[in-house]
């Protein structure tokens, strides 16, 4: 997993790098193993995370399938992951999509997810930082389901663009 270039400063001074950065995320392979229903008319998916039904929005499918591709692709305990939680950040509210932990229960992964019909752009990229100004996580990865931008922040905060999804790692 190395780094496919480096930017230094906020994700609007390297746009031309963060264009060229996507990377493919095969997620419709785990589309047979969501869990659907209707519901009083509504389409419901079950959350693997969560342990309940939930609205099925194109978001939400792609938050289910970005799930299944952490736990079964790169190994990542479904016990370890939290789905949209609350935090502070820059003291707004705010709910961040998936969340993954090491053993020792820091946080190591923080993804954003948007519906497919959604680009993913420099807006959403500053989304993710912002939460993880709060959070402080090394690894970020947001998707919208075809296409993702995964990076490695470092104590310095210089950005790494990275060709793949890292690999959990228990500590």
């Amino acid at each position: 997993m190395l780094p496919d270039s480096r930017c230094g400063g906020k994700f609007k001074d390297c746009f031309f790098i963060f264009q060229r950065m996507f990377i493919p995320l095969d997620l419709l392979r785990y589309q047979n193993q969501l869990r659907t229903q209707r519901n009083a008319g509504k389409l419901m998916v079950w959350g693997q995370v969560r342990r309940r039904w939930l609205i099925s929005t194109p978001e939400e499918i792609v938050r289910q399938l970005v799930v299944l591709f952490l736990v079964e692709d790169r190994g990542y305990p479904i016990g370890l992951i939290q789905v949209e939680k609350e935090i502070k950040a820059h003291g707004v509210s705010r709910r961040f999509d998936v969340l993954c932990y090491n053993n020792e229960a820091q946080p190591i992964l923080l993804v954003e997810c948007k519906a497919p019909s959604i680009e993913l752009d420099i807006q959403t990229a500053e989304q993710i930082s912002n939460y993880n100004f709060a959070l402080q996580v090394d690894y970020l990865l947001m998707t919208n389901g075809p296409k993702a931008c995964c990076w490695h922040v470092d104590p310095t905060r210089a950005i790494s663009f990275l060709k793949e999804v890292p690999l959990y790692k228990s500590s």
